[in-house]
């Protein structure tokens, strides 16, 4: 009587083998026969296996072999490879792109026109930040109410020596909720003229309006939304980035992003020939170098710049 049993590893197909002592009563047509191994390969027995095919001594192994040996060598691979050009990869960008591979600075028109288009008093006080002393998008959803000494000049905050003006403390820190980074080494002093300090004075009196911006530590918090939230929030870089953006194409102007605000002023700064360590501090910035992209003399001041030399040397004509 013939016993069969299922072989191991056969991955997923029922293959049966003759047991020992069935195959040794089987007839001889119905007992397993050997494989062959190919031309060119004999057949290495290996323990508890199946014999493993070698090339025949002093023979090559056959072209069968060889591809099947190669990872990538069929035909239509092999021509797959051949046809195959490598593209550099395109970032999608739906901002204008600049030639000159920086953003450009808004002008002054541009600036006076977001400051119209604002509807709030936090966002016009933010805009005003970015644009008439430079801050970073980091630095303003980064400020605490601790860091805003708008006292007059001459009086000081429990503290604080500074008593030129008022003024503001960019300070490094960590752990911001919405991941905001300031790139300041320390703690930075910024002097803040009189029309932002009005318009931080609107922002505090709206501010008292938001149910949630009591407790808040936060100098600048979300305004209440549309479907019921109460406000009070922390901001992200982000929310300051589309404001900006939306106010651009509600003034019908172009696409401003933040960071041509801070472009605005430095370029206005060395136009007016602020001394490069004034300007360093006033941007807050490590390299006396880094505003050099900022000084773009203009063809009518090199021109100014030639005739007041000239009548120095020469005299006035």
């Amino acid at each position: 009587m013939r016993r069969a049993q299922p072989v191991a590893g056969t991955r997923g197909r029922r293959t049966l083998a003759l047991s020992d002592e069935a195959e040794d009563h089987a007839p001889a047509d119905e007992r397993p026969r050997p494989r062959a191994a190919p031309a060119g390969l004999h057949a290495r027995p290996r323990p508890g296996g199946n014999p493993r095919l070698l090339p025949a001594p002093g023979r090559p192994p056959p072209v069968s072999a060889r591809r099947r040996s190669t990872p990538c060598s069929s035909p239509l691979r092999t021509r797959q490879q051949e046809n195959l050009a490598l593209e550099p990869r395109i970032r999608v960008d739906p901002r204008p792109s600049h030639a000159s591979g920086r953003a450009p600075a808004a002008s002054h028109e541009e600036f006076a026109a977001l400051l119209r288009t604002t509807k709030t008093a936090r966002d016009r006080c933010m805009v005003a930040l970015l644009g008439a002393y430079a801050l970073r998008v980091g630095q303003v959803v980064g400020l605490l109410r601790e860091d805003i000494h708008l006292v007059p000049a001459g009086s000081t905050v429990p503290g604080c020596p500074y008593s030129l003006s008022p003024h503001l403390h960019l300070k490094k820190r960590d752990g911001h909720p919405r991941g905001a980074a300031n790139k300041n080494r320390g703690t930075v002093v910024v002097p803040v003229p009189g029309p932002v300090v009005m318009l931080y004075a609107d922002w505090m009196r709206e501010r008292l309006t938001i149910p949630g911006a009591g407790k808040a530590i936060w100098a600048f918090v979300s305004l209440p939304g549309p479907t019921g939230e109460p406000g009070g929030q922390v901001l992200g870089t982000r929310r300051v980035q589309d404001l900006v953006s939306d106010l651009a194409r509600d003034a019908g102007i172009r696409h401003i992003h933040p960071h041509m605000l801070r472009h605005t002023f430095g370029e206005t700064a060395a136009d007016l020939d602020v001394a490069c360590d004034v300007l360093q501090r006033l941007l807050s910035h490590r390299d006396v170098a880094s505003q050099n992209v900022y000084r773009n003399p203009s063809n009518a001041r090199v021109a100014h710049a030639a005739q007041a030399v000239n009548d120095k040397i020469f005299g006035p004509a």
